[in-house]
């Protein structure tokens, strides 16, 4: 076994060049396999270092042959497999020196050790946004072997990403997704190489819808941790079977969320993000500064590309080892997921804030898409019937985004006070309104903010727009135009409520109707 192994190192044609009186750093190590009944239950793995010359080694045991006169050796191809060797009296005088070997753990062994095995590991999956947030997470699975990722982002490693970052120093102007690539790849290896090391791509994810599509063609989740609005929302309209989960902290630190569609793909991001504000403005305890310092356009601060953001180490490995365990943990249940975990920065104490994600219901009208939920067509039902035989309604608030047509309806609020309602019309009052939707704005970053009105009308009549309700449209469209919004109305009615923009209307069944 050692005469070939000698042999295979030596080209046949070329040989081992080296000073008759210099020797070489040997090391021999000896796999022992050890069976019961003809099956191996181990092998057994033995190290010995040798300080000698290879070449000399390689012509005592006739695997080598020296050339005349020269420093030279060469693949002995005449001997046969069972030749003894040449110098066996050298050979026994060669001193061993026992080393401990030790292997680099299987993918499997990583697993164990990480005591993951039992659960869904063999997947495909990609990591979209690998700043301070994605690196970490995108490592911490990495390390434990949990998925195959591919790593996208169009960013490039700058040095002042490295106070929080699983990049070094000679990374800086790395791509983040080569450098992930590279980093992910080293963890339980020696030597990389492109073959061994996961897929990285340098661009965006959604800037190219067919490169997009083909990407996605066999993967089984997207992690977006690219802390933007734009590629959630982007995603929510592609058609993919692969599920999309958002994570994010928080801009003050203190927070981190998880935002996972469920696994048929119905309860699109776009819907979870909607139902995460309406948590913020529902929940006093935790909401009210929930989202202090977002500017709007970015779930984090303004970005890792922002120098001036100010945000600890200690807090993104705390976050993103949360975030990517509960990811994991959840992954395999089929239910959407909305999740916040608050941190006490004195305490040390972590809280966890489960949000049960509702049916999201549509309605195509005028070129948009307005989106609302189970629980805003539950809430209005319940307060219509409240106040009935008299009408009732409020303010709608929401968001838009003028890029993928789409509205969002995220609370539908009661009457104010001072408002007038009768069984023939509803005259909204704007008693605390003004202050209502300022708050709105401040908690969600001024994302959610006044979208239109609702209503209800009578037992027995239908949902549509009467005379009435056309003419407050107009003017509402009107106002709302001045700011390149649309104007949007809902009226609910016994069992169906109508959707309108300007005079287009669309009207949609009652859930619990039409279950």
């Amino acid at each position: 076994m050692l005469r070939e192994a000698i042999q295979d190192l030596v080209p046949e044609g070329q040989s081992f060049d080296w000073p008759a009186g210099k020797t070489n750093k040997i090391l021999l190590v000896l796999g022992i396999s050890l069976k019961r009944d003809s099956k191996t239950e181990r092998t057994d793995v033995y190290g010995f270092a040798m300080d000698q010359h290879f070449g000399r080694l390689g012509e005592d045991l006739g695997a080598l042959i020296r050339s005349p006169g020269e420093n030279k050796w060469f693949r002995n191809t005449g001997i046969m497999e069972k030749v003894e060797p040449l110098n066996v009296d050298r050979l026994e005088s060669y001193p061993l020196t026992p080393v401990g070997i030790r292997l680099m753990p299987s993918k499997q062994e990583v697993r164990e050790y990480s005591g993951i095995a039992d659960s869904p590991c063999d997947f495909n999956g990609v990591i979209s946004g690998l700043g301070s947030l994605g690196s970490a997470v995108a490592s911490i699975w990495a390390r434990e072997g949990w998925g195959e990722w591919e790593y996208v982002d169009h960013d490039a490693v700058e040095p002042h990403n490295l106070s929080r970052h699983v990049s070094l120093g000679p990374c800086v102007g790395m791509a983040k997704s080569e450098m992930m690539s590279a980093h992910a790849a080293s963890m339980f290896s020696l030597k990389v190489s492109d073959s061994s090391a996961p897929k990285s791509h340098v661009k965006r994810l959604t800037e190219d819808p067919q490169w997009l599509e083909d990407l996605l063609e066999h993967k089984d989740i997207i992690v977006d941790a690219s802390t933007t609005l734009e590629v959630p929302r982007d995603l929510s309209g592609i058609e993919r079977s692969a599920r999309l989960a958002t994570l994010f902290i928080t801009p003050s630190g203190r927070s981190s969320v998880l935002l996972m569609e469920d696994q048929s793909g119905y309860t699109r991001s776009l819907s979870l993000e909607a139902q995460y504000y309406r948590a913020i403005l529902t929940n006093d305890c935790w909401g009210t500064d929930h989202l202090e310092g977002n500017s709007g356009s970015l779930w984090v601060g303004a970005g890792c590309r922002d120098i001036t953001m100010a945000m600890s180490n200690e807090l993104i490995w705390l976050h993103g080892s949360i975030l990517a365990r509960q990811l994991r943990l959840l992954s395999d249940r089929e239910e959407a997921q909305i999740k916040i975990w608050d941190c006490d920065g004195l305490s040390g104490a972590v809280s966890a804030h489960d949000i049960q994600a509702c049916k999201p219901i549509y309605a195509e009208v005028g070129g948009w898409t307005v989106w609302w939920d189970v629980s805003i067509e539950d809430g209005m039902s319940r307060l219509r019937n409240d106040e009935l035989p008299n009408e009732t309604g409020g303010i709608l608030l929401g968001f838009v985004d003028q890029k993928i047509k789409t509205i969002s309806v995220v609370l539908a609020r009661p009457a104010p006070e001072d408002s007038t309602a009768t069984p023939r019309e509803f005259l909204r009052g704007t008693a605390g309104v003004e202050g209502d939707i300022d708050e709105c704005r401040r908690r969600t970053g001024g994302i959610v903010s006044y979208l239109g009105e609702w209503h209800s009308h009578p037992k027995g009549c239908k949902s549509d727009p009467s005379t009435h309700d056309r003419k407050q449209l107009d003017y509402l469209e009107d106002v709302m135009a001045r700011d390149g919004s649309p104007a949007i109305s809902m009226i609910v009615s016994d069992s169906t409520i109508s959707v309108s923009l300007g005079q287009r209307t669309a009207t949609v069944e009652l859930s619990f109707f039409h279950s």
